[in-house]
């Protein structure tokens, strides 16, 4: 497996390439599962950050909007 940089659309595109592996038979659903609770999880720390930066009256960070644009 390829290293990407960790963007919403690198993200998206890893879970959508899970589901089909689980519709084709290759995986089981329950590594799709845990496909999936790391996808929530790295969205869920992003949220966070987010909401942390904007408690503090701070403009998002570069790496959150790189995150968001895909750059």
């Amino acid at each position: 497996m390829s290293k990407k940089k960790l963007t919403a659309d690198n993200l998206c595109e890893a879970l959508w390439d899970t589901l089909h592996l689980v519709k084709s038979g290759t995986i089981h659903p329950a590594v799709a599962d845990s496909v999936a609770a790391q996808g929530r999880e790295i969205l869920r720390t992003r949220r966070t950050q987010m909401q942390i930066q904007k408690f503090a009256q701070s403009a998002a960070s570069q790496d959150l909007k790189d995150f968001a644009s895909g750059k």
